[in-house]
């Protein structure tokens, strides 16, 4: 881009760029048209990043948000001040554009409502029809998707619901890559495959 022609070899590759941040919501009086019987209502936001794009000299960050450095949510404290459950928040393996400097790596996160019931979520996602370019040689970061864990793809904009017994499941985009992947240390390959992330 523009920053790469004003200052050659010195702009890092594209990162995953917006937070993702779905606000979820649940319980009688909180959704309009469902029955939610009992449930426990409630409304909260959660901060999670995909990853940031390599650098020229190193990789990206993963899991990070750039340029802000606003922190994910920890999902314990999610989990103490509303009724769900993250079954599933770790590194996402193979979402960093590949390069002699890897894009940092998204996230992977499943969440379900703790009493069984639905809940929704208002999304406002990012890099999925678009991913993160690489830069220099270097390959794309994966683009993002959302959908339950039964298969239906969930949009990526507005309000929709997760049925009753359903999981959510949501897959951070990657960074981009930057440089030749041929060139890339073949030591930090191998600490790529030793921890699950090439």
């Amino acid at each position: 881009g523009c920053l790469e022609n004003a200052l050659p070899g010195k702009a890092p590759a594209e990162g995953s760029s917006s937070l993702w941040n779905p606000m979820m919501t649940g319980g009688p009086g909180l959704l309009d048209g469902e029955d939610y019987g009992d449930a426990t209502p409630f409304s909260v936001t959660i901060f999670h990043s995909g990853g940031t794009g390599a650098r020229p000299w190193r990789d990206g960050l993963s899991a990070t948000a750039f340029p802000s450095g606003v922190r994910n949510t920890p999902v314990e404290i999610t989990e103490s001040i509303a009724p769900v459950i993250f079954h599933r928040k770790e590194f996402r393996e193979g979402s960093g554009g590949d390069g002699q400097y890897r894009g940092g790596h998204g996230q992977v996160i499943e969440i379900s409502h703790a009493e069984g019931a639905p809940f929704a979520i208002f999304a406002l996602f990012d890099r999925v029809d678009h991913p993160a370019r690489g830069r220099n040689g270097g390959a794309d970061g994966a683009p993002g998707t959302v959908r339950l864990t039964s298969g239906k793809t969930l949009k990526t904009k507005g309000k929709q619901i997760i049925p009753a017994g359903e999981r959510l499941l949501m897959e951070l985009p990657g960074g981009g890559g930057y440089g030749d992947p041929a060139e890339r240390d073949p030591g930090l390959r191998e600490k790529d495959l030793a921890n699950d992330l090439n």
